[in-house]
């Protein structure tokens, strides 16, 4: 019984193939050229027999149903997405209107979508601890340590009354920002520091020397909200530390750790444990490091004009300072964003 299934079944599989080989192809209602064009192109098929035969052609010019593969259509669409990486659905749906759709290449979300299951984010403790390389402390959302060999004020000058010049990248969300950041996508955090354009070729460890500690502390919040000149009234150590103080508290914004110009009220001490005054992250901040900090000069008053609050390095509680445009390779920073 089992040997005569075996040779039934053989001579049914030549039977058909066979007959396989000896059918002329079926008319196709649309072609592979049909489906890459109308997503290439928008251009509509029209709804017909396409005949599969060979036709004669000009190799290299468009022969219908020949010319296109799967895999045209596979990379096209793949390349496609590859451009909407950071679209995710938080960032599209919280601005599409009702009845609206898009595709959407968040692979949590993946494909078309409308703004249904759109819930607003708000920066909390949950969402903070969320969020990898952030951890809620003390009240506010702070950042790893986020690249070291980077000026206070990208090399401007030894002066703490100047910012430098940059521009906030406004696109976007809170959340993408503060991810992008912690990942050294310096392009979506600032579109231009110092009169050079950020793109995304200056993201990661070759960036570094194209930012600086205040732009894109700053600009995490996808605004400008100091600068480009600190002057305190009077302009003076504490005058002028009192300026960054008001800027690195405000509620819903993004800056340096906060600091008061004699060194009380440390919120970097009050938020320090562990080894997190070593101000260490992986892959753009390795070694052990100072972080810059949102005051002027020592807490002893010491170069307030010129030099910048440091912090950590050996001990939660050490503060130093050092030349604003000093880019040092033991020169990290930290982001803190609080909530609203």
């Amino acid at each position: 019984m089992r040997k005569l299934f075996v040779v039934s079944a053989a001579i049914v599989f030549l039977a058909i193939l066979t007959s396989s080989v000896n059918a002329q192809p079926e008319p196709s209602m649309y072609t592979l050229d049909n489906i890459y064009y109308y997503l290439t192109e928008g251009t509509e098929a029209t709804w017909g027999a396409h005949s599969l035969e060979p036709q004669s052609g000009v190799p290299g010019e468009d022969i219908e149903g020949f010319t296109k593969s799967l895999e045209d259509i596979y990379y096209y669409m793949s390349e496609s997405f590859s451009h909407q990486s950071m679209a995710t659905y938080q960032m599209i749906a919280a601005d599409l209107e009702d009845g609206y759709y898009f595709f959407c290449t968040d692979t949590n979300y993946w494909g078309v979508r409308d703004n249904s299951e759109y819930v607003s984010w708000e920066l909390n403790a949950t969402t903070c601890n969320a969020l990898s390389g952030w951890s809620w402390l003390n009240g506010a959302c702070w950042s790893q340590a986020i690249a070291d060999s980077v000026s206070w004020n990208k090399g401007v000058g030894a002066d703490t009354s100047t910012t430098g010049s940059y521009e906030p990248n406004t696109s976007g969300t809170l959340q993408s920002r503060m991810e992008a950041v912690v990942a050294g996508r310096w392009s979506e955090i600032c579109t231009s520091i110092n009169g050079v354009t950020i793109t995304t070729g200056m993201d990661g460890a070759t960036g570094k020397l194209n930012i600086s500690a205040m732009a894109i502390a700053d600009c995490v919040d996808g605004a400008r909200d100091i600068g480009p000149t600190i002057t305190g009234v009077p302009d003076d150590w504490a005058g002028r530390s009192a300026v960054l103080n008001v800027w690195a508290k405000t509620l819903g914004k993004s800056a340096l750790p906060v600091a008061d110009y004699n060194g009380g009220n440390n919120q970097y001490e009050a938020a320090c444990s562990g080894d997190f005054y070593l101000n260490q992250s992986s892959p753009l901040s390795p070694d052990s490091n100072w972080s810059w900090g949102a005051a002027c000069g020592d807490a002893s008053g010491g170069n307030w004009s010129t030099y910048a609050r440091l912090m950590g390095y050996t001990l939660c509680t050490r503060q130093s300072y050092v030349e604003t445009y000093l880019a040092a390779s033991n020169m990290s920073f930290r982001v803190v964003v609080r909530p609203e």
